[in-house]
């Protein structure tokens, strides 16, 4: 799988202006401005998310799942990759969902 082309990107961001509620074109973005995989995407959890830094923690990886159930493993390159250019979305995002609190 590649990565999006800056139409295709454009023409993704525009579709998830689209979707309800708010959390699910929250959680896209994120994931298609920090270049997660989707395993790596599929594994976040609260927390990963560094409300100061604003940015994430990403460590693990759900790949597939076994007899039903999430198989969580280390990323493709073993490593804890964090990201700190998501300021503004969660920004946005503390504010409308979290009524400007931090989430837990």
């Amino acid at each position: 799988m590649g990565f999006f082309d800056s139409e295709e990107a454009a023409l993704c961001i525009s579709k998830l202006y689209e979707l309800e509620p708010i959390w699910w074109r929250m959680y896209f973005l994120t994931t298609l401005i920090a270049g997660t995989r989707r395993g790596e995407g599929l594994a976040l959890e609260w927390k990963d998310v560094d409300w100061d830094k604003g940015g994430l923690n990403i460590s693990r990886s759900l790949p597939k799942t076994k007899n039903g159930e999430a198989y969580i493993k280390a990323t493709k390159d073993k490593k804890v990759v964090s990201f700190q250019c998501l300021n503004g979305i969660w920004k946005i995002y503390r504010n409308i969902i979290c009524g400007g609190g931090k989430r837990k």
